[in-house]
C-alpha cells in the first residue's frame, strides 16, 4: 500500500482526507515535497539591519543592487572579497518602525522612498549617490509605477490618498497631468499594484482605471468592498497577479487561498500584535509565494508559509528560519575568471558554477538574515518533517504496522527515521511510536497498531535528496486485528 505524504492543510480534517498539520521545511512540488535549503552568503554584512532591497537592470542590460538600513541606502560592490557595499546616500531619518523603504525603477532612475525623507532617486547606468527629488514631490509611504506615471500613496499627512507625476515628468508633481487622489473610505493607502491596476488600502481595493484622450487621468473604482490588506508588506504582485495578507487569511487576486487550510493555523501561530510586520515576496525559482512572521518577540523573522500556485491543486508549507529582510532579485553575474579573482580556493565559493547567482540577470530570491549578509537559499537541505494522510490500513479493521519503505529520492543518510502514528477512533488522540532509523534495505522496522495510521519521516539537515513522494506500506508489514 503506497500512503503519500500529506497536503499541509491544518485547519482541515486529516481522516482519510490526505491533509496533515505535521509538515515542516520542505517545499511543496508535483509528487510530494523537495528540500527547504539553509541560507548561503553572498555578499559581506550592511552596517544594519536591511530596510529593503531591489535590483535593476541598466542599459547595456547588466543589473545592479541596492539595499537599505533605517538611515542610509547602498550599492552592492562585486570587485570586493568578500562582495561589499558602497554607501549610496546617508544622513537620513529612515521609515517608521514596522516599515521599510519603498522602491521602483522608472524612466532611467531608481526611486526610493520612505514616510520620514520623501523621495530620492539613483541615475541607473551609473549612479554613485541618490539625490533629492526635484519638484517638491510629496513625501510618502509607498511608491509604484502605472503606465506614465511614477505613483505615490499614503502621502505625509493624509494617508488614504496617492498623487502622480506629470506624463513622464517626475519632477513636476503640479501642473499638466500631475495630480492627487484621497479615498473617502477604505482607510489608509497601503500599497500600489501598477499592472494590475490597483490601489490597495487596509480595508478596500480600487481599480486605477487610464482614461486616454480625456481630460481626466484616471478614474478610480471600487473593486473590494471591505477588504484590504492589514500588512502593506505582505502584498506581492507578479505581472497583473497580486496577493496579500487580510484580516481573515490569505488572498490571491481577490480570492481566498487559505481557508479551511492554513488561515486558523496561521492567526493561531503567529504573533497577532506583530501582523502588520507580515512581508511577503515572490520566490521566481521556485514560482512560489513567501510570508514571513513572527511567532515571538524576536526582531527577525522566525517562520515563513510557502504557497505554490501553480501546482494542481494550490499547496502550502511552513519553513522555520531567521530573516530580516527578503525579496527577488537578479545579481550582476560574474564569469569563472570574476569568481577567481573573488575566492583564492574552490572551498570558497559559496554556490556551484551552474547557481543563477553567478549567470546575472536570472531572477533568484535573496533573504538577509540575522546577520546582515545579503544570501540566497542555496545552502545545504534543512531539517525536514513530513507526514502521510491518516487511514485505515483495511478499511473496518484494526491493523498491526511493522514496517514501512520510504520513497525519497536521494541519499537520505543513515541518520533517517520513521515513526507511526495511530489511534483506535476518529474521537481520539493520535499516539506516536518512537522514530526508528532508515536501514541499509531501506526499510524502517516498527511495529504499532491501531484503527488509523499516519507515518512520519523526518529527514536530518544536510541530506541530499531531491523528492520524497510518501511510503510504501509492504503486504508483509500489515495485519489484520480484530474490528474491536
Amino acid at each position: 500500500m503506497f500512503l503519500k505524504f500529506a497536503d499541509f492543510a491544518p485547519d482541515a480534517a486529516t481522516v482519510e482526507t490526505g491533509n496533515s498539520e505535521t509538515i515542516l521545511n520542505v517545499l511543496p512540488s508535483a509528487v510530494g515535497y523537495r528540500p527547504a535549503l539553509a541560507k548561503a552568503a553572498y555578499s559581506g554584512a550592511l552596517p544594519a539591519a536591511c530596510r529593503g532591497a531591489v535590483s535593476f537592470q541598466t542599459l547595456d542590460g547588466g543589473w545592479r543592487i541596492v539595499a537599505a538600513t533605517l538611515d542610509k541606502l547602498y550599492i552592492i560592490d562585486t570587485s570586493t572579497v568578500p562582495i561589499g557595499w558602497t554607501e549610496a546616500g546617508t544622513g537620513y531619518t529612515g521609515p517608521d518602525s514596522d516599515e521599510n523603504w519603498s522602491f521602483a525603477p522608472y524612466l532611467g532612475y531608481l526611486y526610493a522612498t520612505n514616510v520620514n525623507d520623501g523621495l530620492k532617486r539613483l541615475e541607473i547606468e551609473a549612479g554613485t549617490t541618490f539625490a533629492t527629488v526635484a519638484g517638491s514631490p510629496p513625501a510618502a509611504r509607498y511608491i509604484g509605477v502605472h503606465g506614465a506615471y511614477l505613483v505615490l500613496g499614503a502621502l505625509t499627512g493624509d494617508t488614504s490618498s496617492i498623487a502622480w507625476c506629470d506624463t513622464y515628468a517626475p519632477t513636476n508633481w503640479s501642473t499638466g497631468n500631475a495630480d492627487t487622489q484621497t479615498f473617502a473610505d477604505g482607510g489608509p493607502v497601503m500599497g500600489i499594484c501598477g499592472a494590475a491596476e490597483r490601489i490597495i488600502q487596509q480595508r478596500a481595493e480600487q481599480l486605477m482605471i487610464p482614461q486616454p484622450g480625456s481630460s481626466i487621468v484616471f478614474a478610480f473604482k471600487k473593486d473590494v468592498q471591505a477588504r484590504g490588506t492589514i500588512a502593506a508588506q505582505s502584498i506581492i504582485q507578479v505581472g497583473s497577479d497580486y496577493a496579500y495578507l487580510a484580516e481573515d487569511g490569505f488572498y490571491f487576486n481577490r480570492q481566498p487561498i487559505g481557508k479551511t487550510k492554513v488561515d486558523k493555523w496561521f492567526f493561531d501561530n503567529a504573533d497577532t500584535s506583530r501582523l502588520g510586520t507580515v512581508l511577503g515576496a515572490f520566490d521566481p525559482l521556485n514560482a512560489m509565494f513567501r510570508w514571513a512572521y513572527h511567532t515571538d518577540s524576536v526582531a527577525a523573522f522566525d517562520r515563513q508559509l510557502v504557497y505554490a500556485p501553480n501546482l494542481q491543486p494550490p499547496r502550502w508549507a511552513p519553513i522555520t528560519d531567521s530573516v530580516t529582510y527578503f525579496t527577488n532579485i537578479a545579481t550582476a553575474g560574474l564569469t569563472l575568471a570574476g569568481v577567481a579573482a573573488l575566492y583564492a580556493t574552490l572551498d570558497l565559493v559559496p554556490y556551484p558554477f551552474g547557481s543563477r547567482v553567478w549567470q546575472g540577470g536570472r531572477p533568484t530570491f535573496a533573504v538577509f538574515g540575522s546577520d546582515d549578509k545579503l544570501s540566497f537559499y542555496e545552502g545545504s537541505a534543512l531539517v525536514a518533517t513530513m507526514e502521510t494522510g491518516e487511514q485505515g490500513i483495511v478499511p473496518g479493521y484494526r491493523t498491526r504496522i511493522n514496517g514501512v519503505r520510504p520513497l525519497i529520492d536521494g541519499d537520505t543518510g543513515a541518520a533517517a527515521t520513521a515513526r507511526l502514528g495511530t489511534r483506535q477512533r476518529i474521537a481520539g488522540t493520535v499516539d506516536y511510536g518512537s522514530y526508528a532509523a532508515l536501514q541499509d534495505s531501506g526499510r524502517v522496522p516498527l511495529r504499532k497498531d491501531g484503527r488509523y495510521h499516519r507515518v512520519g519521516i523526518s529527514i536530518p539537515a544536510g541530506s541530499t535528496w531531491t523528492h520524497a513522494k510518501g511510503v510504501e506500506v509492504p503486504d508483509g508489514d500489515v495485519t489484520r486485528l480484530g474490528i474491536r
